[in-house]
């Protein structure tokens, strides 16, 4: 018993245009059963959300403002090299860590403590509200 999934290839129909096709076969015995769907909307909304990406990663690399992406769970994801820069530390460094972490001990302008469940980061994702 063998299997092949998600097998991509261009089949060009009559008319000449050519289709994105995706294939999962299965061996049984003697037999080969063969399924194939049209995927060349996928493919093109696939092209369309890279070259998305592309753009994001470019205008998000090139601000001066630092961004730190935080997963559900709190825990950063990924930063930008601004977030790097003002923070002073490297997006390895900071992959995993939380607001609540108290070794960043933040602080308010006025030197005040800065808890980190206040932090606008744990204050969206505990109430799902966007904090300014």
């Amino acid at each position: 018993y063998q299997s092949i999934d998600r097998l991509r290839n261009r089949f060009r129909c009559q008319d000449g245009e050519y289709r994105l096709m995706e294939w999962r076969c299965r061996r049984h015995g003697d037999w080969i059963y063969a399924v194939a769907r049209d995927i060349t909307d996928l493919g093109e909304i696939e092209k369309a959300l890279q070259e998305s990406e592309a753009r994001y990663r470019s205008v998000v690399t090139s601000m001066s403002e630092g961004i730190v992406v935080h997963g559900k769970d709190g825990a950063i994801v990924t930063c930008n090299r601004a977030a790097e820069r003002i923070l002073g530390l490297t997006q390895e460094q900071m992959k995993g860590l939380t607001s609540v972490d108290p070794r960043w001990r933040a602080i308010h302008e006025d030197g005040s403590p800065f808890p980190g469940e206040t932090h606008p980061a744990m204050v969206t994702l505990q109430t799902g509200k966007s904090v300014s």
